[in-house]
C-alpha cells in the first residue's frame, strides 16, 4: 500500500510538471531546427531507389508566436533501373520562411509555415547531364509537440513546389508532402535584472 501511494504521488508530480511547462515562442527567442521529408529506399527486381531531403533552419521570433528566418534545403535521389543505368539528382536551396504558432495547450501548438526561395539542381545520367536554377516554395501546417520548454517535435503536412527558371515553358512541379523534424528554442537578448 505504501509503495502504491509513492507511485501515485510520483505520477501526480510528473503530471503537474507536464501541465506547468511554458513553451518558448516569445518575441526575442531564437528558433533552430531541421525537418526531413521524402525519405525513402526501395528495391525490387534489378531496381533500386533512394531519396532523402534535409532542411535545417534558423529563425528569430519577431513577435509573440511569429518567427522569420532562413532555411537551407538539401536533397538527393539515386535510381538504378532494370538496364543497370544510374540516375542521380541532387540540389540545394535557400529560402526565407515565416512560421506562426497557434497555441492549443502548454505542450501543443499548431505551426503554420510558409517559405519561398531559390535553388539549383543537377541531374546526371550516363548520357545526359543538366543543371537548373529553381524557384522553390511551400506551405505546411501540423503539430508541434513540446517535450520541454526548449524542444519540440514537429509533424507537418502541406504542399512543396519547384519551378525551373532556365526554361519558362516548364510548369510547376510539386505535390503534397509530410515532414518530420525538431525545433530548439533559445533565449535571445540577455534579460536585465
Amino acid at each position: 500500500m505504501f509503495m502504491k501511494k509513492k507511485i501515485l504521488s510520483l505520477f501526480a508530480l510528473m503530471g503537474l510538471a507536464f501541465l506547468s511547462l511554458n513553451a518558448q515562442t516569445n518575441k526575442g527567442q531564437w528558433l533552430i531546427g531541421a525537418t526531413t521529408s521524402g525519405f525513402s529506399f526501395a528495391g525490387g527486381q534489378n531496381q533500386r531507389l533512394f531519396n532523402a531531403n534535409l532542411n535545417p533552419s534558423v529563425g528569430y521570433f519577431v513577435a509573440q508566436n511569429l518567427a522569420a528566418g532562413l532555411r537551407v534545403g538539401a536533397n538527393y535521389s539515386a535510381t538504378k533501373d532494370y538496364n543497370d543505368e544510374k540516375y542521380r539528382n541532387y540540389g540545394v536551396s535557400f529560402s526565407a520562411f515565416g512560421r506562426y504558432y497557434i497555441p492549443l495547450t502548454q505542450r501543443l501548438k499548431i505551426p503554420i509555415d510558409v517559405r519561398a526561395g531559390i535553388g539549383t539542381s543537377t541531374f546526371k545520367h550516363p548520357s545526359i547531364a543538366s543543371n537548373n536554377s529553381n524557384f522553390t516554395f511551400g506551405a505546411h501546417t501540423g503539430l508541434s509537440c513540446f517535450l520541454n520548454p526548449k524542444v519540440s517535435l514537429d509533424f507537418l503536412v502541406g504542399y512543396s513546389g519547384v519551378k525551373t527558371l532556365n526554361d519558362p515553358s516548364q510548369r510547376v512541379f510539386g505535390g503534397i508532402d509530410g515532414q518530420l523534424g525538431f525545433s530548439v528554442y533559445l533565449d535571445g537578448k540577455s534579460k536585465s535584472k
